[in-house]
């Protein structure tokens, strides 16, 4: 049976066009990067979270200074944020009736706050907005009892921002050196900050015996953690992802690896000792504890406080 010869190739289909959008995926992840990785910030600020209010008719009100702004009753961070901004890219303040303007915060008040919020990122690495003020639950007995500082945390709140706190990144805690703050302060900075407490247990207790090799290095590990200086890398505010990659979640971890090497009865005292909140409920999802092998050494330049 005879064939016809066919030539594919030299059909010319350039007219024959789809509707189909052909997209690069190197060049639509380059476009796309600003937006996703803005998306991914769990601490963000738009200019419209700030708050700021003007005694009705003031004269180019997006333009005024910021002791006069303070003047008028606004918060100390919509202040600070609203001035960082471009006069062309301040949104419009909202014009009152002076008679409507809040108190004015003094700066002794506003330092007061600034500090009181500091000193909890340090301690539990988040700033409070909490409505009572419970000491040991809701107010460190630091600030309470020793700086005398007795207002719910709110109040301190309400001097430095309108929006809700978790929005300004607490990193910036990082920045600030021991050096110059109160001898009160450092003292206490000295029993522990965030992110230490689940593995502060390992400095005071010894394991129990008999327990598998793999388990008695993890107890190294974290023991190593507990009795080197605080670090940054681990403060709970500004955990390093490279820390999380090579010991995954600490708190999970250490609680874990807590059952699998202290007896019920040191537990118990921890507990009792307010060492620890609570008894650790053991999570199958949080085993990285079992193949912990490196000591941990604070990088110098990772230094809490310095």
């Amino acid at each position: 049976m005879a064939t016809l010869p066919t030539n594919i190739p030299g059909v010319n289909l350039g007219g024959f066009v789809t509707a189909t959008l052909n997209i690069p995926s190197a060049a639509l992840a380059a476009a796309l990067l600003p937006y996703v990785t803005l998306g991914s910030q769990r601490h963000r600020i738009d200019s419209s979270d700030l708050q700021i209010n003007v005694p009705t008719g003031t004269a180019n009100p997006s333009d005024r200074t910021f002791v006069e702004y303070m003047s008028w009753g606004n918060c100390f961070f919509d202040v600070l944020l609203y001035m960082s901004l471009a006069i062309a890219d301040r949104p419009a303040p909202d014009e009152e009736d002076p008679a409507d303007l809040g108190d004015p915060f003094t700066a002794n008040e506003i330092c007061i706050a600034l500090f009181y919020q500091y000193f909890f990122i340090m301690t539990r690495g988040a700033m409070s907005g909490a409505s009572t003020n419970v000491v040991g639950r809701d107010v460190p007995k630091f600030l309470y009892t020793v700086m005398g500082f007795t207002e719910v945390p709110n109040y301190y709140i309400a001097r430095l921002m309108t929006f809700a706190p978790e929005k300004l990144d607490p990193r910036w805690v990082r920045h600030v050196p021991f050096n110059g703050l109160a001898q009160e302060y450092i003292s206490r900075a000295g029993l522990g900050v965030a992110g230490y407490r689940m593995i502060a247990p390992f400095k005071h207790y010894r394991p129990m015996p008999g327990i598998a090799a793999n388990l008695l290095q993890a107890y190294e590990v974290a023991r190593s953690m507990a009795t080197q200086p605080a670090s940054w890398d681990i403060h709970s505010a500004t955990r390093s992802p490279a820390f999380l990659n090579t010991y995954g979640p600490i708190n999970k971890n250490a609680g874990n690896l807590m059952l699998a090497v202290f007896t019920p009865a040191q537990i118990a005292e921890m507990v009792s000792n307010r060492m620890i909140y609570a008894t650790p409920v053991f999570d199958a999802q949080f085993r990285q504890f079992e193949s912990w092998d490196l000591l941990w050494v604070t990088p110098p330049n990772t230094l809490v406080g310095q």
